[in-house]
């Protein structure tokens, strides 16, 4: 066989069709050479040069090499020989071409105008079989019969078997027969071992990126490891603690499991370059490693992971394979760069080179007072003696692809240090040097019982991956990516969560659906939306009222529903601008719910927040219902993609895709700063605790920065194909109250808080269920300690409005109630509503406590009496205790009481019951003045729209 390489040195090559004998034919005068093809009746080989404009043609040794047509072919790529003429392919002309094969004379165009034009053959019947080795009963071959060049004028074939086909030859007799497993098709085995109790089989294959297992007759085949593998170089089973081990030279890790998959633990993360072999002294509670990166390396550490050591780091090449020689107690390791086999004892002293001069030394295992190892240039199975490296011989040769090698003994097994139960541990029990120790499967924390796992993580990034959700705990170290377990995953976009209730929640624009998942089951999943639903990409939690929402890019249009996905609603219809198209990225997408609780007199003041990025980009908010809809940030965007908000802080993050970088405002748009200048491709983002987190399509990656600086910036995950919306999931990320928490309000169907009021209002599609409606409104602003108490109602039926108005915000103010969050003072006091005597008490204001009528049991005339007569009271009572403190000269604990009294945070109730419900109260300073730039900022560089496109059915 021929074959052209234009590389870093054109040349072209020839091999027999069993690879074997491989030589360069043309090495020289050569650019791009393209075309071959063979003319069996003159014995010569043509060749057509893109680079030299060329068509040459030699004997199929490379001698008598002649220039057929020189220099004047535009772009000559694909050639065919037939009969008496030559026919190629031209580039640049989009033409078919013919002339003389001997003279290159009588040219000819016989099609023009082809575009797209590649390679040419000519079909023709005059090509009969021939015969040969092959032909007969495949050769005698199991699978592969390759012919190969011939030997003294004879024909000659070669048996090969397929990449991953395992040889098991037995070292029981004293002969060697070798026996072709029966396992299925394999891409590309890399690493293999054998669990010795049960006699299955465990590979890696990095081609699929998976491990797999099966049994000796190459049935229940099973995937292992199939999420979160790139490079499994090694691999080794623990027989005896029932484990698995492997490197990843991709994700530069060590990692264990159950012999299943299940609870599967990072145990090596940092300061790797690319492990490949692994092997283990499970009598010393040991493993051992070899790194060829940069700066190779063999290293040691306990089977638990801990106590790493570094135990040879100089005179490494490519440290392959690794073995350990357990009666001995040496470690040996071959070395594929300085071509030897070597030793030390366990500790890496005594170090001794055992055999010199190896070709390509790979897998490595130590049997009896023998070595055997596996050579990639011999292609051969070779054994020498274990400690001198004399009586070398090669005990199967004409073995292509060979990799690793494993020894199969049956009576080497020792006893389980972790006993019968486990050792007690609730998910991974490892053996180490002093015994074993309990472990937790990546990503969670170990309790103070030393045995049980905290599990999920109490805190951790979700987000999706197109084909998975994945996460990343913030409770451990190495802050490393787990692919969740969840089935039927086509192509999420959306995440979210509703931590008391344990539930992750996600949008899947393939299936269009939005799906619940139980955080402790993962398997356990639940379809709340599956009707008119066209692309679902944006999605939100109100984790108090217990309700979900979400965008339909499509139908354009934003809608809730309860948590089981009743009571659907349009809440936005209008406005919403979203390019027309089957498969363009979403335009309005609703990324976060937001309940913050202001100045403690404020219910909630829950908003939806969304960004567009329409022919018009901005960032909008509304209340829950979709009123007061508002244009918060309007200026210098281009496709502002992930929103972000920070409850403490009071402020507002954005990703841009097209201006490369991240922002963050107050929540009114205000004080605007470029934080993260620099972003490739943002798309996902969200913030916890001293930090904001993304994930950037062009590097496959999830980055953390500052928050407040954008400093600090660090790449969290990396080769994360698909990366799409992330979520900070925690406690502390769903705090607040409204009185929809509560009953769901008293409504019927939907409960929809609006700062001081909150609306009961019904589904779209009506039910079987009677929906109860109206609107329910407590007002209560600013109170100092010289509040001014007036309590009215309104004239609406079943209504109660409390108005506590003194200072410079209130209802009759004139401002927006939508501004309230940022425009009062704090204070504290507790509103209590007592049912049996229904009366409003409002005690340690000023003084004792002060009870008013509740006016819901009086009509207008006295509401507005005892209004005022309340009105007087609280002056009276002002003037008596202000006079009282300066007479009598309060003592300092008296003012130090009055002072806790007035800052500390209150209890509040609002519902019928006696219940009383606590209030966040954020410190917060806002600043009115601009310290971003003020104006908008050219684009960096030139955007295609098909860098945001996606299409459902990629």
């Amino acid at each position: 066989m021929y074959w052209s390489d234009w590389g870093e040195v054109p040349k072209i090559e020839r091999a027999g069709m069993d690879g074997s004998m491989r030589a360069p034919l043309i090495t020289h005068n050569l650019t791009w050479p393209n075309g071959l093809a063979i003319d069996h009746d003159k014995g010569r080989i043509y060749w057509a040069d893109g680079g030299t404009k060329a068509i040459e043609y030699a004997n199929l040794d490379g001698r008598s090499r002649t220039v057929l047509i020189g220099s004047e072919l535009p772009h000559p790529f694909g050639l065919a020989v037939f009969e008496r003429k030559i026919y190629w392919t031209d580039w640049d002309t989009s033409s078919i071409h013919t002339a003389d094969k001997l003279t290159g004379k009588d040219r000819t165009v016989l099609r023009s105008g082809v575009s797209g034009l590649m390679d040419v053959r000519v079909f023709h019947r005059g090509r009969q079989p021939v015969q040969s080795m092959c032909r007969s009963q495949n050769g005698g071959c199991s699978h592969l019969c390759l012919l190969a060049p011939l030997v003294l004028g004879a024909q000659s074939h070669t048996c090969a078997c397929p990449i991953g086909i395992k040889l098991l030859i037995s070292l029981d007799v004293p002969y060697i027969v070798d026996v072709v497993l029966p396992l299925p098709p394999l891409k590309n085995a890399i690493a293999a071992d054998v669990d010795r109790k049960t006699g299955e089989i465990y590979w890696t294959d990095t081609a699929e990126d998976l491990i797999q297992k099966a049994t000796q007759d190459g049935k229940n085949i099973e995937n292992i490891i199939f999420d979160g593998l790139e490079t499994a170089d090694g691999i080794v089973v623990d027989s005896t603690g029932r484990k698995l081990y492997w490197t990843d030279a991709g994700r530069n890790s060590i990692e264990v499991a159950e012999l299943d998959g299940r609870n599967r633990k990072v145990l090596v993360w940092s300061g790797l370059e690319s492990p490949r072999a692994i092997t283990l002294h499970y009598y010393h509670g040991l493993m051992f490693w070899s790194d060829w990166g940069k700066n190779a390396r063999i290293e040691q550490a306990d089977m638990d992971g801990k106590n790493r050591l570094t135990l040879i780091s100089d005179g490494l090449g490519w440290p392959n394979g690794l073995a350990i020689d357990r009666a001995a107690g040496r470690l040996y390791w071959n070395d594929g760069k300085r071509k030897t086999i070597e030793s030390s004892d366990l500790y890496g002293r005594d170090r001794k080179v055992i055999v010199r001069n190896v070709p390509h030394p790979y897998g490595l295992v130590i049997v009896g007072s023998h070595m055997y190892w596996t050579d990639w240039q011999t292609k051969a199975l070779h054994r020498a003696d274990k400690a001198s490296g004399n009586s070398s011989t090669i005990i199967r040769g004409n073995l292509e692809g060979l990799m690793d090698i494993r020894s199969v003994q049956a009576d080497n097994v020792a006893e389980n240090a972790c006993g019968s139960d486990n050792g007690g541990c609730s998910h991974l029990c490892l053996r180490n040097p002093s015994g074993y120790s309990c472990a937790c499967p990546t990503g969670t924390v170990l309790r103070e019982d030393g045995e049980t796992c905290n599990t999920p993580p109490s805190t951790y990034l979700l987000f999706a991956t197109r084909s998975t959700l994945a996460r990343v705990s913030l409770d451990t170290p190495e802050l490393w990516d787990v692919t969740l377990p969840i089935p039927d995953v086509r192509n999420a976009i959306a995440v979210d969560f509703h931590w008391a209730k344990q539930k992750i929640y996600y949008t899947d624009v393939q299936l269009d659906i939005i799906r619940s998942v139980d955080m402790h089951n993962l398997s356990n999943t639940y379809t709340l939306i599956s009707t008119n639903l066209t692309t679902p990409d944006g999605l939100a939690v109100d984790w108090i009222a217990d309700n979900i929402y979400w965008t339909d890019a499509a139908r354009k249009l934003l809608e809730v529903a309860r948590l089981d996905g009743s009571c659907r609603k349009v809440v936005i219809k209008d406005g919403l601008d979203v390019t027309q198209g089957a498969c363009h990225f979403p335009k309005k997408r609703v990324w976060s719910y937001h309940i913050y609780t202001p100045p403690p007199l404020f219910m909630s003041n829950s908003y939806l927040y969304w960004t567009d990025w329409g022919d018009n980009p901005k960032i909008e908010r509304s209340l829950l219902d979709g009123s007061a809809r508002r244009t918060v940030v309007g200026t210098d965007l281009g496709f502002p993609n992930g929103l972000a908000l920070d409850y403490g802080a009071r402020r507002l993050y954005w990703a841009d895709a097209l201006r490369d970088r991240i922002e963050t405002s107050d929540l009114h748009g205000k004080n605007r700063v470029h934080l993260v200048p620099e972003a490739t491709h943002p798309f996902g983002l969200t913030q916890y605790g001293d930090h904001i987190y993304w994930t950037d399509w062009y590097k496959k990656s999830v980055e953390r920065a500052d928050k407040t600086t954008g400093k600090d910036r660090i790449v969290i995950r990396t080769d994360l194909d698909g990366v799409m919306e992330i979520r900070a999931v925690a406690a502390g990320r769903q705090a607040g109250w409204t009185p929809c928490a509560v009953n769901n309000g008293g409504c019927s169907h939907l409960c929809m808080f609006q700062q001081q009021t909150y609306d009961c209002t019904c589904p779209d599609v009506p039910d079987d269920r009677p929906c109860s409606t109206g609107r329910y409104r407590l007002w209560i602003t600013q109170v100092l300690a010289n509040a001014l108490v007036v309590l009215t109602s309104t004239a609406e039926e079943g209504e109660i409005e409390v108005r506590i108005s003194v200072g410079k915000t209130g209802p009759d103010s004139g401002k927006d109630p939508s501004d309230y969050d940022e425009e009062t003072e704090e204070s504290t006091v507790p509103i209590i509503l007592d049912t049996n005597d229904n009366i409003i008490n409002i005690p340690n204001l000023i003084g004792d406590g002060i009870n008013i009528k509740n006016p819901m049991s009086k009509d207008r005339n006295d509401m507005e009496e005892s209004g005022s007569l309340a009105h007087r009271e609280i002056i009276i009572f002002i003037i008596t205790m202000t006079v009282s403190l300066v007479v009598l000269g309060s003592s300092a604990l008296a003012v130090i009481m009055l002072y806790r009294r007035r800052t500390r945070a209150k209890k509040y109730l609002y519902t019928t019951g006696r219940s009383v419900l606590t209030f966040s109260n954020p410190n917060y300073n806002a600043s009115n003045s601009d310290v971003g730039p003020g104006g908008a900022q050219p684009d960096k560089k030139p955007f295609l729209w098909k860098r945001l496109k996606y299409d459902k059915s990629q």
